[in-house]
């Protein structure tokens, strides 16, 4: 049933917020075991730490406008969109530096997302008088923003130039692999061509061969066969 007061709407976007948390606090410890790029871990923990405390924080405020919220509780389906996608991409990740970086960038779509939910929480929450719930919500839009520029500042830096890094050098190894297939080849046909030629070289000889007066076996010139239109 769709929100007739300010506090409902304040309600839908906690329990909104409360699932999304929940959801990636189950995300962030499951991919993190594999991350390889020392600074991302650390980032990792600390927003997954904050997250639980931020839930504690919704369960206060949940408690105090409708004794818990449990009332229409509903999981969030566009973070839940979003994780089943993030968990996709990841085991796809041919290597542990696709895994960082796509992990990085799926944590980023969420995070984008809870900043805007976050942001619209802290209005209602103001609103209605609820200034600790907005003190509360206000810090973790702050704090996921710097989140966020923190994990863009380790793609640019480290995560991304590695990717590259790894696709040129992926292009240098098929590229030599497929000179050493055409050098072959083409030994192989340069052989041929050789063994060809000395068949008809061989030929060739007895074409021009004939025996002297003292009964050598001599060789004409081409050109006296040529002249001479062939034959011994």
């Amino acid at each position: 049933m769709p929100a007739q007061s300010p506090q409902e709407l304040l309600l839908t976007e906690l329990q909104a917020i409360r699932s999304a948390e929940e959801q990636l606090s189950q995300l962030l410890p499951k991919h993190a075991e594999r991350v390889q790029a020392e600074q991302l871990r650390p980032l990792l923990d600390e927003r997954l730490q904050r997250g639980e405390r931020l839930l504690q924080q919704l369960e206060q405020g949940l408690q105090q406008l409708d004794g818990g919220g449990s009332k229409g509780q509903q999981k969030n389906e566009a973070v839940e969109g979003l994780l089943r996608l993030a968990d996709r991409e990841l085991k796809e990740a041919s290597s542990p530096q696709f895994h960082d970086a796509i992990l990085v960038g799926n944590i980023q779509k969420i995070e984008h997302y809870c900043i805007a939910a976050w942001g619209a929480a802290k209005s209602f929450a103001r609103l209605l008088g609820q200034e600790e719930l907005a003190t509360a919500l206000q810090a973790a839009s702050d704090q996921g923003k710097r989140f966020d520029d923190q994990l863009s500042e380790l793609a640019e830096r480290e995560l991304n130039p590695l990717l590259l890094q790894g696709a040129q050098a992926g292009e240098q190894d098929g590229a030599g692999e497929d000179g050493n297939q055409r050098r072959q080849g083409g030994s192989g046909r340069e052989q041929r061509s050789f063994s060809g030629s000395s068949e008809g070289g061989e030929d060739d000889l007895k074409d021009r061969e004939y025996r002297d007066e003292d009964g050598e076996i001599r060789h004409h010139t081409r050109s006296y066969m040529e002249q001479h239109g062939g034959g011994r």
